[in-house]
């Protein structure tokens, strides 16, 4: 129903439908209106329901690509939500964890109860202060709070000092275990503060607005592409190391799997793994660039191209055919 009058190409903006968390698409009834999506909750009972469907619809669209077992987990989260215990959604064991100390395992996780990133997780930021990994939606007084810490404790822009905190945790922690109230304070300073020309429209800072609308953000932008390059990644590396394991065997003499290397080499996964190793290199060479990059525009820009050289081997490994001879 939601992606009624979308194009493929509506897939490249931050707000399109699949860059939207999976709890959001199969939770709410979504309408298209401009840039932001109006969301209709659904009860409980209904949820399970509307997310097989939402689930099915995607599947068949090509937008989720799942092995039979991923598929079945899949279909058993979206039946567990009726259950008294969901042990199927946030990871399985998430559900034995108990509320008490829930917020600081999704913490530790840095993966939020609607499956986002908590904060900036990169290999360019791993050495940064922790106050620079907090994303633009975060409370600006508490990552500014960390700043000032960092930087009298010996700290820069560049450098950890000796009091570092990263202001996202604090924030996602506060909001855990003081609900409403620390959260309806935080919603009000981010309204005062995008009023005032000080922060970016979002639904999301906004009280009441925020349960009808939603919108996009640094965390959901490209996300769709992202996710299914690493699961990409994940099958096809695993490809490529089965393969140089039969070939050392066989030319140490350990065990003979020439067999087993022809029927792998004039496999389509082969085939794949080949896209992939051609459009590596182009990646990763763009990975190094940027752990060396101070410039926040220019990392941006090289963000961008990243993600077109993805998106580009994504859909050449995804509408493969036939074998292609490279």
């Amino acid at each position: 129903m939601a992606r009624l009058g979308l194009d493929d190409d509506d897939e490249d903006k931050k707000n399109s439908y699949y860059n939207l968390p999976e709890n959001v698409r199969r939770s709410n009834i979504l309408f298209k209106m401009d840039d932001y999506w109006i969301s209709i909750p659904l009860s409980v009972e209904y949820r399970a329901v509307y997310g097989l469907g939402e689930l099915m619809m995607s599947t068949i669209c090509g937008k989720e690509h799942l092995s039979d077992g991923e598929l079945a987990m899949q279909v058993a989260a979206q039946m567990s939500q009726v259950m008294p215990l969901d042990l199927m959604n946030d990871g399985g064991l998430m559900g034995l964890i108990p509320s008490v100390v829930k917020p600081w395992a999704e913490v530790h996780e840095n993966k939020s109860w609607t499956g986002l990133p908590i904060y900036k997780d990169t290999p360019y930021n791993k050495d940064m202060p922790e106050w620079t990994k907090a994303y633009s939606s975060a409370n600006k007084h508490i990552v500014g709070l960390s700043a000032a810490m960092n930087e009298v404790s010996g700290g820069d822009k560049y450098t950890k000092g000796n009091l570092d905190f990263n202001p996202s945790k604090v924030e996602y922690l506060l909001n855990g275990y003081f609900g409403g109230v620390f959260n309806t304070i935080d919603r009000m300073t981010k309204m005062a503060e995008t009023a005032a020309g000080a922060r970016e429209f979002d639904p999301q800072n906004f009280l009441i607005l925020n349960r009808v609308l939603k919108a996009g953000d640094e965390r959901t932008e490209h996300r769709a592409i992202n996710n299914e390059y690493y699961r990409l990644q994940k099958e096809l590396e695993t490809v490529g190391k089965r393969l140089r394991n039969y070939e050392h065997d066989t030319k140490n003499g350990i065990f003979d799997y020439a067999e087993k290397i022809d029927y792998l080499n004039n496999s389509p996964e082969y085939a794949k793994y080949e896209i992939y190793r051609h459009y590596r290199k182009y990646i990763n060479r763009l990975q190094d660039v940027m752990k060396n990059v101070a410039d926040e525009q220019e990392r941006k820009a090289l963000e961008e191209e990243l993600f077109k050289i993805k998106k580009e081997m994504v859909d050449e490994i995804n509408g493969y055919t036939k074998q292609p001879n490279r």
